[in-house]
């Protein structure tokens, strides 16, 4: 709507000035008020009970919007004429693929790589660019270009399509099939189960008085094609079986060489080309800027991940890289990756918050943040993983975390058991040192308990360090004031003692007016004396946090910010 105004004020500047007021509306209606642009568009959000939830005004929305050519192409190759034709459900499903239930401006749209948010579908988004340079170059999952950008509506943006997004509706083991150029890698999926995996959408995690809650699953494939195979001589399954030294046919089994071969290709989550790329670089030597480990399906068998490739020479095929599918991403890999064994250590770097679940969590539950990056809000970001039943009984919204609250509780507080913590766009201090923007904030009461998994790390001895995250409302604790004792927590590897674990005073001293990030070791007490934890063999571990400060049920500010542990290996 376009309200003119006439000024006739005798002093008024702007005297005999029309202006045009215009009356921002949601972005359903402001679609519907450009029919020429989306008329067929609107069609399939009203057909898909869409149209009035994208108009909701306590909501905001980002909203890609094909053209009226966009959408008749699109019925042409599907061979039909309207959106009726394909289905409630199938119109349900396109409608929700191109919404995500946030609002992203221009800046933090043309950033190549994920979308910030999923779709209400609950997929992810890739932008790339083309070769025409500019805003003219942009597309989402390299099929759809986008001809205008950040249309603001009053409850969110919108998006411009020149094409319709093809909604990820296969699972990874359907979408290898469909291709056909993956027979061998798809028949030993299948007869090693891992297709079964590898098509499962959703779990539930069953919880205390029949609670269910509902997770997204997600993986990540290194995929072997039918020609990248036969290079190293093998056309066949039968070929393929010889190769990796199946004598036997019980391929279901895990110790099955062929099913070792099979799981060495998943990872849990997802993982773009981007971030397998990504090392982590908490200190300038070349050992963190080029090397990491990459936990496999394959029980304790891990990938080295290298510029030099995976295992230092298998290649991932740039080109076909990141392609999205329901419950994951399948990454094309240039060559035969057998199941390596022999590693020389390298420093491991365990994220108290780097586990799928919590990923995937995040992204359907998230206050707002997203995982691993910093909160566009200012302020930072907090999303509980746990809820609370009664007085003790805690009920995790994520597996990766077993707790058990103290016999004494905690008191009210802003701070849940479990949450996760993004740091915002103008956190203060030191809080910029968080290893992928993130903490782990636990606050479960003395003789609180709280046991996790940590991944695999190669056999031998180590330095092992634990960093973590201080803000200035806890002063009380660093000083040893309002009875805390600096936040003392035992710390177990396997229920084996770490000596400079033991009785550790975290935030001891710790009273600065800013937030800042420290780091204490865990295997060397105060004097310094120095004892190295050795691990015997490859294999993943228990990590046992025990939090024994009174404090941590008489105070309603304690809670403690976990951000990693650093595993040095120590070459004696």
């Amino acid at each position: 709507m376009i309200l003119c105004i006439t000024c006739y004020s005798c002093d008024d500047p702007y005297k005999d000035t029309v202006f045009k007021v215009y009356d921002v509306q949601p972005a359903a209606t402001y679609l519907q008020s450009r029919p020429d642009d989306f008329s067929e568009w609107v069609k399939v959000l009203k057909y898909g009970d869409l149209f009035n939830a994208v108009n909701r005004a306590e909501d905001a929305f980002t909203v890609l919007a094909p053209t009226n050519d966009a959408v008749l192409r699109f019925y042409e190759k599907k061979g039909v004429t309207s959106i009726e034709d394909l289905g409630y459900e199938y119109a349900r499903t396109l409608a929700t693929y191109h919404v995500i239930n946030d609002s992203i401006d221009r800046e933090d749209f043309v950033k190549s790589g994920e979308l910030p948010g999923r779709t209400l579908s609950g997929d992810a988004l890739k932008v790339s660019f083309g070769s025409e340079g500019g805003d003219k170059s942009i597309y989402i999952n390299k099929e759809a270009h986008v001809s205008e950008l950040a249309i603001r509506t009053a409850n969110g943006r919108v998006y411009v399509l020149d094409d319709v997004l093809s909604p990820a509706v296969e699972t990874i083991y359907a979408k290898l099939v469909e291709k056909g150029n993956y027979k061998i890698f798809c028949e030993a999926l299948e007869k090693t189960t891992w297709s079964d995996s590898l098509s499962v959408v959703n779990s539930v995690l069953e919880g205390p008085l029949g609670m269910r809650v509902e997770l997204r699953k997600y993986f990540t494939v290194f995929a072997v094609s039918d020609a990248i195979f036969a290079k190293e001589g093998i056309n066949s399954f039968s070929y393929l079986t010889a190769k990796v030294g199946a004598l036997t046919n019980d391929y279901e089994l895990p110790n099955n060489e062929l099913n070792r071969f099979m799981a060495y290709h998943i990872m849990d989550g997802e993982r773009t080309l981007e971030s397998l790329r990504t090392f982590p670089k908490p200190f300038d030597r070349e050992t963190w800027e080029y090397r990491k480990m990459l936990n496999t399906k394959a029980t304790n068998d891990l990938i080295l991940i290298s510029e030099s490739g995976l295992n230092d020479g298998v290649k991932f095929i740039e080109e076909q890289a990141d392609e999205i599918v329901k419950n994951g991403y399948i990454q094309p890999i240039d060559g035969y990756l057998p199941v390596k064994t022999e590693f020389e250590p390298i420093p491991v770097i365990f994220d108290f918050c780097d586990y799928p679940e919590v990923s995937s969590y995040i992204a359907a539950k998230g206050k707002g943040q997203l995982y691993q990056q910093v909160s566009r809000d200012d302020a930072d970001t907090y999303t509980a993983l746990t809820k609370f039943i009664g007085r003790q009984e805690i009920v995790p919204q994520v597996s990766s975390y077993k707790i058990e609250m103290g016999p004494g509780g905690t008191l009210a507080s802003d701070w849940s058991y479990l949450s996760y913590c993004t740091k915002g766009a103008s956190t203060s201090g030191n809080w910029t040192k968080l290893m992928n923007n993130d903490a782990l904030v636990v606050n479960i009461g003395y003789n609180g308990t709280l046991d996790l998994t940590i991944p695999p790390i190669l056999a031998g001895k180590y330095r092992i360090t634990l960093y973590y995250a201080y803000d200035p409302s806890m002063k009380f604790i660093g000083a040893r004031e309002e009875g805390s004792q600096a936040g003392l927590t035992n710390f177990r590897l396997d229920s084996k003692r770490l000596k400079g674990g033991d009785n550790k005073r975290i935030y001891d001293g710790k009273t600065g007016d800013v937030q800042d990030c420290f780091n204490t070791p865990l295997t060397s007490d105060l004097s310094g004396v120095e004892t190295l934890f050795e691990f015997t063999t490859t294999t993943s571990h228990t990590l046992n946090v025990v939090v024994v400060d009174p404090a941590a049920s008489s105070h309603n500010k304690f809670r403690m910010y976990f951000d990693y542990i650093l595993f040095e290996p120590v070459i004696e």
